[in-house]
C-alpha cells in the first residue's frame, strides 16, 4: 500500500505524513508504569487459564504463557502469569506417576491381599509408600504439571502421568 494512501486513511496530510516518517521522535508519549496500574490479567482471565490447564494432562504440562497465548492474552510475560497463578494457590509440581498393572500381577496382588498377615497393623508399619518413583527413566521423564496443593489434586486423573516402566 503506498504511503499516500496510508496518510489519507489516517487523516494526515501528505506533508505532515512525510515529516512524521522522517522524524526520529515518537508522536506518542512514552508510557510509564504507574503505581496501582490495572493488571493485564483479571480474575476471570486467571480462571480461564486454570480451567484450560485442568482440561487434560497434556495442557496441564504446558507453560502458563503458552496457555495464555492460546487463550488470546498477549504481551504478558511468563513470570507475571506464574506469579499471579501462585497467588491463587496454583504451583508447578511433579506429577504423580502410575505404572500400568498387567493381568498376572493383578491376580497375584488379589491373592496376597487375602492373606491373614495383611490384616495386622504391624505389617503395614514396615512399609513406606511413594508415588515419586524414578523408574530409571532419567530426570526429564517426570512431567511437571500446574495444579493446586493437596492429595486430591495430585491424584486427579488429569494430573497423573501413566508411564510404563520400560516403554521409553
Amino acid at each position: 500500500m503506498p504511503q499516500r494512501e496510508i496518510f489519507k486513511d489516517q487523516g494526515v496530510s501528505e506533508r505532515s505524513g512525510y515529516q512524521i516518517v522522517t522524524s526520529e521522535e515518537s508522536r506518542r508519549p512514552q508510557q510509564t508504569h504507574k503505581r496501582g496500574a490495572k493488571s493485564k490479567l483479571g480474575e476471570v482471565n486467571l480462571d480461564s487459564i486454570e480451567t484450560f490447564e485442568n482440561a487434560n494432562f497434556e495442557l496441564g504440562t504446558k507453560s502458563h504463557k503458552q496457555i495464555a497465548n492460546a487463550l488470546g492474552f498477549r504481551d504478558i510475560s511468563e513470570r507475571t502469569v506464574q506469579r499471579r497463578m501462585a497467588k491463587r494457590g496454583i504451583g508447578t509440581y511433579t506429577s504423580a506417576q502410575v505404572t500400568p498393572v498387567n493381568g498376572k500381577t493383578r491376580i497375584k496382588r488379589q491373592e496376597r491381599l487375602s492373606d491373614d498377615e495383611l490384616l495386622k497393623p504391624e505389617f503395614w508399619y514396615q512399609l513406606s509408600f511413594s508415588d515419586e518413583s524414578h523408574f530409571g527413566l532419567g530426570p526429564r521423564k517426570k512431567a511437571s504439571v500446574h495444579r493446586r496443593k493437596g492429595f486430591k489434586q495430585r491424584n486427579a486423573p488429569n494430573k497423573v502421568q501413566f508411564r510404563s516402566k520400560r516403554s521409553v
